[in-house]
């Protein structure tokens, strides 16, 4: 997650086929997203909209420690994959990542100043949970394939019955199905799987470290230097699951 992140700038969800949806609430658990409400069900309004710009391709693989080949080269060297044939994947180290998404559209809420308004004055009357975030952004994956190694030595060989040649890359997510031919270790497996929704942002109520009591947040004017934001303040921003984890303590304290 943690390398997707650094790639793409967004949390990927866990597990890959798992669904989040614009609007929920939930909280991070063991790098999950765990759903706990929507803002429709706490009397939250918002409007969604399509992400203009939004790219149609998310690929990655880990640097140096992925290689994807086939029996056959095409022009250029690119790996060729025709019907019914395969393409092997190696990896070189444990938790190395496949990953490749197409077809993607991204949508976003489009009021969400004013949703930042309503979770910042709920946390000032203790009405917002602590440690729980909105997903205020989703990407929806028409097509998406991915592969995590366990360990330094694991391979995978898969089969294609795409009807027409496939080059590299583009054999990973035909649509005509990948298929599971032989391997060893991969932990992660998904093949060409359909309308998943595998990358996702989402925003908490933080508050600055190594600071006192006093509760203002970053867009509200004060009338002097001495009012600027100080350590401590609260402020709404883009959380992930390795900064904003809950645990069981959470739950039972239910801190607000």
């Amino acid at each position: 997650m943690r390398e997707l992140r650094r790639a793409f700038g967004f949390q990927a969800t866990w597990f890959p086929d798992s669904e989040v949806r614009l609007g929920d609430i939930g909280v991070f658990r063991g790098g999950q997203f765990e759903r706990k409400a929507s803002l429709e069900e706490w009397g939250i309004g918002w409007q969604p909209r399509v992400r203009p710009g939004a790219s149609p391709l998310y690929e990655h693989r880990s640097e140096g420690a992925v290689d994807v080949s086939s029996a056959g080269t095409a022009a250029g060297g690119a790996p060729a994959v025709t019907a019914g044939g395969g393409i092997d994947v190696r990896f070189t180290r444990a938790g190395a990542v496949l990953f490749r998404a197409v077809d993607c559209w991204s949508e976003e809420i489009a009021n969400i100043g004013e949703i930042e308004e309503e979770m910042k004055a709920r946390r000032r009357e203790k009405k917002w949970p602590a440690r729980h975030a909105v997903v205020t952004e989703v990407v929806h994956a028409g097509w998406a394939t991915v592969l995590i190694s366990d360990s330094r030595t694991d391979s995978a060989r898969l089969r294609t019955t795409a009807d027409a040649t496939a080059l590299g890359w583009d054999a990973l997510t035909a649509r005509a199905r990948l298929e599971w031919a032989g391997g060893s270790g991969v932990s992660t497996r998904i093949l060409s799987r359909g309308e998943l929704t595998p990358l996702y942002r989402a925003r908490g109520v933080l508050r600055r470290p190594f600071g006192g009591p006093s509760v203002r947040f970053m867009d509200e004017p004060g009338p002097g230097p001495e009012e600027a934001v100080q350590p401590g303040d609260a402020y709404v921003g883009d959380v992930y699951s390795d900064m904003f984890d809950h645990d069981d303590e959470d739950d039972e304290r239910d801190e607000l």
